[in-house]
């Protein structure tokens, strides 16, 4: 089934900031239900680690706001490599569970960490969350915030997602339609529906490459404007909304304004 993917293999990064556990089973399920290798990445924060060098580095009680003991670099490392291996045995165990192949890397240098090739057709999964304090969504850490910097197609994962269904806004000329067909399809789970937003609905035979299958699928005129598409999109209350890289620009107003997951496809 791995040589008729639209991927090659799933990719998921985690740091300190994830919860490494729900985070890897997700991606192994998501790994074997396109018969595709997970490949894991820890990436090691250099920034708490410089921190921890600086003559002023201190831990903080959480429980009574006051000052403990020095924070040390090799206190960074041995809190590093421990959540490290941990996110290893966790990728291994998944992917055990799944029966799927996997690998595993660590790096401290995030240019390297971006170091995945779009010919190699990756996608990549990061985990998204929603801030109590604004409502809104907002990066976990310093490499979610440059997701957009990655070569190959990231999924916006969040968890706590209440839609159902499957939103794909075609771009003007849509690269692939076959591809975005065959995406959709083993993206939405059960009896969930497809919906193909296109700036022109087009004559069946235009439309032929995006209804392959037997899932429900409708297609939708798209709105003129921005704020007019992203509204009509959450009107639909989708768990999922895949986007073609052109329409990058689109990603932080609709995740300002869904609860959906959200694919960022690169061709």
């Amino acid at each position: 089934m791995s040589g008729e993917s639209a991927f090659r293999r799933i990719v998921i990064m985690c740091d300190g900031t994830c919860d490494i556990l729900p985070a890897v089973s997700e991606a192994a399920a998501l790994a074997a239900r396109w018969g595709v290798a997970l490949h894991g990445i820890y990436l090691e924060d250099e920034n708490l680690r410089r921190l921890a060098e600086l003559p002023f580095g201190q831990q903080v009680s959480l429980s009574s706001g006051a000052l403990s003991e020095g924070l040390s670099g090799s206190d960074i490392e041995t809190l590093s490599s421990a959540l490290g291996a941990g996110m290893r045995r966790a990728v291994a165990a998944a992917a055990g569970k799944q029966g799927i192949e996997w690998s595993f890397g660590s790096t401290r240098d995030f240019t390297a960490a971006l170091a995945l090739e779009a010919g190699e057709q990756d996608m990549l999964i990061v985990e998204g969350s929603t801030r109590a304090f604004s409502g809104a969504w907002s990066p976990l850490s310093s490499f979610h915030a440059r997701a957009s910097a990655y070569t190959t197609s990231v999924l916006i994962r969040r968890r706590e997602n209440p839609g159902r269904g499957v939103v794909i806004v075609l771009a003007s000329r849509p690269q692939r339609p076959e591809a975005l067909s065959q995406i959709a399809q083993a993206m939405a789970v059960g009896e969930e529906e497809i919906i193909f937003i296109a700036a022109e609905a087009g004559s069946p035979t235009k439309r032929a490459p995006l209804i392959a299958g037997n899932r429900k699928i409708r297609i939708e005129k798209q709105a003129k404007d921005e704020i007019g598409l992203a509204r009509q999109i959450a009107s639909y209350s989708p768990r999922l909304v895949i986007l073609e890289s052109e329409q990058g620009d689109l990603a932080p107003r609709l995740l300002s304004l869904l609860h959906a997951d959200l694919l960022m496809l690169r061709f």
